[in-house]
């Protein structure tokens, strides 16, 4: 149980971290049409947002295995 919330723990400081890489690297200009949307948008922070997206993924699978224990 001890590895399982150690394991949670480092998955949540994974979060964090790449939630504030995104907000460090956001700009806040307003996008003017879809067009500008590809270069607000660049390989960086779509790259963050699926790495994201997968440690989400992860931590809801430790979560749902710890739940079933």
């Amino acid at each position: 149980m001890q590895l399982i919330k150690t394991q949670l723990s480092q998955k949540l400081d994974n979060l964090k971290v790449i939630i504030d890489e995104i907000k460090a690297s956001q700009s806040y200009q307003v996008v003017s049409s879809i067009d500008d949307w590809q270069e607000y948008f660049d390989n960086q922070k779509i790259e963050l947002i699926i790495e994201l997206i997968r440690e989400r993924d992860k931590l809801r699978e430790l979560i749902k295995d710890t739940d079933a224990k």
